[in-house]
């Protein structure tokens, strides 16, 4: 039922006179104190080439991201009259207005002609700070209609933008907009408050301390009408506009300090203004709500909530207190061992052993390019917290087998990897092991620690090329395991099946072949050449080839089929 507005993207633009700022490019500083006039403070010397060149990227960033332009800069306006884009399905399906010219029209009558006036004669100076009942009004009445009272120029999104740091993305930029026009018109929140009710016939939540403008996602229609409406629409909003600070508080800290908050309460919006909120804690312990399909669609059947959320609370015991301490820096290395556990717990329980903040999982979407959506990003950041707590993998594995009824598939891929879910394929009738020791096989040899960019190159390897690497890494501990007695798995598989780099992971996984005669080699003699089995060039080991990992599977093979339990779930390559 939106209509979005596309903007073009470009690195630098200018708008009635005003110097865009690459919205890429991070400042020294934010932007000026809300109290200070939004200029630039140049010096006499200062020439306008050196104040564009601090702009390119690369170079040293000015003081400011406020910039004064040649003909006045930020007290230029920057309103762009495109007054009503279109209706929201709040205003559609609930059939608030007759249409859009009805829409218009009751917009019209809201504002005065000389509020319009003002309204009209915004600046980027009166994008910088805002009132939150404003911002809370303009969120309201942008839920039934897109951009009501007009928008702002391209260049002057892109700052505000910047300035809330792409909270919310642009919703919470077109209700900050909002916010800021109704405050520069000087319309009375009583009046508006008297469209939201009477004309929008909106509804708020009895809950006192929600606001809109703090949601984080798009409110649906079903889950609106769905509001209780016991008590008087008109003494809600009233006692939510009382409990509201007057002060202005800036975008960044409306992005910083107050949208990242799950909730907030009347006591942290009195404190508004008065200093610092409190710190949105890094991990949080939600209560375990249901147990989803695989498709995360409905809860599965074959899956007890009550025997999952007792594992769950025997496993963390006392360890909530150390993930209480976990730092930032303790998401940039993981072993896959744990990714893997917690992209399979993912994708039965949300949120099992805690949720980490909004900036953790900004950070590592930002590494992996992928959105805080993506279940790899999920992964990651389960598999950090499961490291840190050190929850041990045995009891994991039996999480995920026992309470969960997770199959492992027979094929050497790792769910962490991929992309989406796959659980129709992979998976055979007859296996030879079950289904705890086939995770625990998968798991061999991936208890080293991995970087954030080392786990991308990985989710960019192929099908096959994962696989190789799974099973290079199992081949590799079972070796080790022989070697030190099979009495502690081994601390780190060799230097030789390290993660490939860029310019190797074309060439990874790719067929083997023999040396030739090009290759500085001699080939083997047929008998065709008079050569014979006893010929020194067939048997001495410098004339022959062998590729290590054929002989070490052949080894393995051996050596596993004489002790039973545990056996390789695929053949041997044929030979050559």
């Amino acid at each position: 039922m939106r209509v979005p507005v596309r903007c073009p993207r470009a690195a630098f633009s200018f708008a009635a006179g005003i110097l865009a700022v690459n919205i890429s490019s991070q400042p020294v500083e934010t932007g000026p104190q809300a109290t200070a006039p939004l200029r630039k403070e140049l010096s006499e010397t200062e020439s306008p080439a050196r104040t564009l060149c601090s702009l390119i990227p690369g170079s040293l960033a000015p003081k400011s991201a406020l910039l004064e332009g040649e003909a006045g800069g930020f007290e230029n306006t920057v309103y762009w009259d495109n007054t009503c884009t279109g209706l929201t399905a709040l205003a559609v399906i609930g059939q608030v207005f007759e249409g859009m010219d009805d829409a218009r029209a009751q917009l019209n009558e809201l504002l005065s002609e000389d509020e319009w006036k003002k309204l009209k004669g915004i600046t980027q100076m009166d994008l910088w700070d805002c009132a939150l009942v404003y911002v809370e009004l303009g969120a309201i009445i942008s839920m039934f209609i897109d951009c009501p009272f007009g928008d702002v120029t391209k260049t002057a999104q892109m700052m505000v933008a910047d300035w809330l740091r792409e909270a919310g993305g642009v919703r919470i930029r077109n209700n900050w907009v909002t916010g800021c026009l109704l405050q520069r018109a000087g319309v009375s929140t009583g009046r508006l408050i008297d469209f939201v009710i009477d004309t929008l016939a909106y509804k708020p939540t009895e809950r006192l301390p929600s606001l809109e403008c703090l949601a984080k996602s798009e409110l649906r229609y079903w889950k609106y009408s769905s509001r209780s409406h016991t008590r008087d629409s008109r003494e809600l909003l009233l006692r939510r506009e009382a409990m509201l600070p007057t002060m202005r508080i800036t975008a960044r800290e409306f992005a910083e300090d107050i949208f990242p908050l799950p909730t907030i309460t009347a006591r942290e919006l009195r404190r508004i203004g008065k200093g610092p909120l409190p710190a949105e804690p890094t991990v949080s312990f939600p209560q375990i709500r249901s147990v989803l399909s695989p498709g995360n669609s409905h809860p599965l059947a074959s899956v007890c909530l009550e025997d999952v959320c007792s594992k769950v609370r025997k496993l963390l015991g006392c360890r909530e207190m150390k993930l209480a301490a976990i730092e930032d820096q303790d998401f940039e290395a993981c072993s896959l061992d744990y990714v893997e556990l917690g992209a399979i717990i993912n994708k039965h329980v949300r949120d099992a052993f805690g949720r980490t903040c909004g900036r953790i999982l900004d950070m590592t979407a930002t590494a992996l390019t992928e959105t805080i959506r993506s279940r790899r990003v999920r992964a990651w950041v389960s598999g950090c917290l499961l490291q840190y707590a050190e929850v041990p993998i045995s009891d994991l594995i039996d999480l995920c087998v026992h309470e969960l009824k997770f199959s492992p598939p027979v094929a050497w891929r790792l769910e962490c990897l991929r992309r989406h879910s796959d659980w129709e394929r992979g998976h055979r009738k007859q296996k030879l092991l079950t289904p705890e020791a086939c995770l625990h096989q998968l798991l061999c040899g991936l208890d080293k620690k991995i970087s954030l960019p080392q786990f991308k190159r990985l989710m960019l390897m192929s099908g096959r090329e994962q696989v190789t690497y799974v099973r290079e890494h199992f081949l590799s501990f079972q070796v080790s395991l022989k070697l030190s007695g099979g009495h502690k798995r081994s601390a780190a598989p060799p230097a030789t099946q390290a993660i490939p780099n860029e310019s190797s992971a074309a060439t990874f996984g790719t067929k083997r072949r023999k040396p030739s005669a090009a290759d500085g080699c001699s080939p083997s003699l047929t008998a065709g050449q008079g050569g014979s089995v006893t010929d020194r060039t067939v048997l001495d080991p410098a004339m022959m080839y062998c590729h290590p990992d054929d002989l070490s599977e052949f080894v393995d093979w051996v050596e596993l089929s004489q002790q039973g339990p545990l056996q390789l779930t695929r053949p041997l390559r044929p030979s050559r």
